[in-house]
Formats: structure tokens, C-alpha cells, sequence
């Protein structure tokens, strides 16, 4: 992947789902026959008042420790817990 002047995000979206089906990702992920299980109970949504950068801080950290588990080869389980 080259390093471009002009920003292409449909090009670089197409890019990067060609690297995945290129080298198996899903398989890699969950090539342990035996992976850790992880529950995770997501509770209710707590939004109240305006909208501002504070709410996304929850959503994030728990959107990048899915993402680095998934990628530990774990098998995370999501319930909702309301």
C-alpha cells in the first residue's frame, strides 16, 4: 500500500478488504480449536443531557479491547444486560 497525496477512502476500504481475504484473517483469528471465552454484558445505554466528546470515551475503550482481544484469538460473547 502506497502512501498517497490524495485521500481515497473507498480505495483504501476496497485496499484493505482484499489484504484480509488475501491472507485469511478470520481463519488466523480463530485457528485455536479451544479459544478463551470472553462474556461480556453490555449494560444499558446511560446517554442523558447534549451529546459531547465525554460520552464516546466508554464506547471507545470498549470497541478497542474487543478489537484486541478478537485479535488475541479470544471468542468474545456479547449479552445485553438491560
Amino acid at each position: 500500500m502506497e502512501l498517497s497525496t490524495k485521500f481515497d477512502a473507498k480505495s483504501i476500504e476496497t485496499q484493505v478488504k482484499n489484504h484480509i481475504k488475501s491472507i485469511d484473517l478470520e481463519k488466523q483469528i480463530f485457528a485455536s480449536d479451544k479459544p478463551e471465552k470472553i462474556r461480556f454484558i453490555e449494560g444499558p445505554q446511560t446517554m442523558n443531557g447534549i451529546p459531547h466528546a465525554g460520552h464516546l470515551r466508554g464506547r471507545v475503550i470498549k470497541d478497542l479491547w474487543y478489537r484486541f482481544n478478537t485479535l488475541q484469538g479470544k471468542k468474545i460473547e456479547f449479552n445485553g444486560g438491560w
